[in-house]
């Protein structure tokens, strides 16, 4: 299918099924729960085992192991349910097993499945930690070069590839180019569109017309993609309204990996205004990253007129400022955070159903998340930073601690 018309059907599709949404959403309460520290997996800094760098990616197996893919040691750590050390395995390198970069790891089975985009490579390991083979990370690129494939977000069974296409900067704030496709890749060079991505408000511009330079918006509102670490489905959070409404509706769509539409889910979320302080710090922060490379910008105020204009700054924050999803289906959505030392998290089932929202610590990212079962790492003073496995219990009932 050609990119343009899957645009439309998607168009045609979403309508037809916006106007026999269920509504039942609206109705649906959720308990306040906590996140109740249960065990603590391993440290990063002086203590042992001596991990230097917290994980880029975290990956659960079926029955409970936590396999930790680490930055700087290019090696992959294995913890029980218990937290012991099972297995490690990888290194840094060319050969088998070995990898120059760490981008993507998720589950075929009980098969683990691990992405290097500079090695361009998909290396398959058993849960032991076993090399079984490794294969070309399939990829493509556009004809006019504007885009290309980044890391994988699910492999499937057959050997396809479900990756979002990675824009280039030039193109998206130069070029006018806003939409990118979400592409499935099969061995034997063909592909299908799985879904199209709004990428506007996503590049920030830092520089005149001397000189560009690029890096990320600071707030987005880009719709978000998932994928469940099974690979089985595809989730879009489309956050896109909640920037300039202040009550508004968030819309969640469940895909297949072929990109058929299985539900689509609205929910009813009101959005904080932008904070005036935080606009400023926002402007701020940008024009010292500009100002950094004393060629682009001969002052300050010429730093703050040009930036200024490409900064993203909407009236209000997105609704919806993360999102993670579980084996099982359950998807977790950070809300945007209106308290200094807690966030929100609303938790809807595999089917969209709200069941809970959770508070958590602001100093706390998560990693990965089940049903009732929460990973992440948080500063630990003096130990440096810990990775730790965190149980659902509801609000006030969590052990104090001695």
């Amino acid at each position: 299918m050609e990119f343009s018309d899957l645009l439309r059907a998607q168009k045609i599709l979403a309508f037809l099924l916006l106007v026999s949404l269920a509504k039942a959403a609206e109705a649906q309460t959720s308990d306040q729960w906590e996140l109740d520290r249960q065990m603590v997996i391993a440290h990063f800094g002086d203590s042992v085992p001596r991990l230097t760098h917290p994980p880029l990616l975290v990956a659960i197996a079926a029955n409970g192991d936590t396999y930790v893919a680490m930055t700087e040691t290019y090696e992959v750590v294995v913890y029980d349910s218990a937290g012991v050390e099972r297995a490690r395995f990888g290194r840094f390198g060319t050969g088998p097993g070995a990898f120059r970069m760490l981008a993507g790891m998720g589950w075929v089975g009980d098969t683990l499945w691990i992405a290097d985009p500079q090695l361009e490579t998909i290396s398959l390991f058993d849960r032991a930690g076993r090399l079984l083979t490794t294969r070309r990370l399939l990829s493509f690129r556009a004809p006019e070069g504007e885009f290309v494939t980044g890391s994988p977000l699910a492999v499937l069974g057959d050997g396809s590839v479900v990756a979002a296409a990675r824009a280039q900067p030039r193109a998206i704030a130069e070029d006018g180019l806003n939409q990118v496709p979400v592409l499935r890749l099969y061995p034997g060079g063909a592909m299908d569109t799985v879904w199209v991505r709004d990428v506007r408000h996503t590049v920030l511009v830092l520089g005149t017309t001397r000189i560009r330079r690029y890096t990320g918006q600071p707030v987005s509102d880009a719709p978000i993609i998932l994928a469940r670490p099974n690979g089985a489905q595809l989730v879009v959070v489309d956050r896109r309204d909640s920037t300039t409404n202040r009550e508004t509706r968030l819309r969640v769509s469940w895909l297949s990996a072929s990109g058929d539409t299985l539900r689509i889910r609205e929910y009813p979320m009101a959005s904080p205004p932008l904070p005036p302080r935080l606009a400023d710090s926002l402007l701020s922060w940008a024009v010292d990253v500009a100002m950094a490379d004393p060629a682009v910008f001969a002052s300050r105020a010429e730093a703050i007129a040009q930036v200024g204009d490409s900064l993203f700054l909407p009236s209000y924050l997105p609704s919806v400022t993360g999102a993670l999803i579980g084996s099982q289906g359950a998807i977790w959505l950070r809300r945007p955070s209106t308290a200094p030392d807690s966030v929100l998290w609303t938790v809807l089932t595999s089917e969209g159903a709200v069941v809970r929202t959770v508070v958590a610590p602001a100093k706390l990212t998560l990693l990965a998340v089940a049903d009732s079962v929460a990973w992440g790492v948080e500063p630990d003073p003096p130990q440096g930073t810990i990775l730790a496995r965190y149980r659902l219990v509801p609000s006030g009932l969590r052990p104090p601690t001695f």
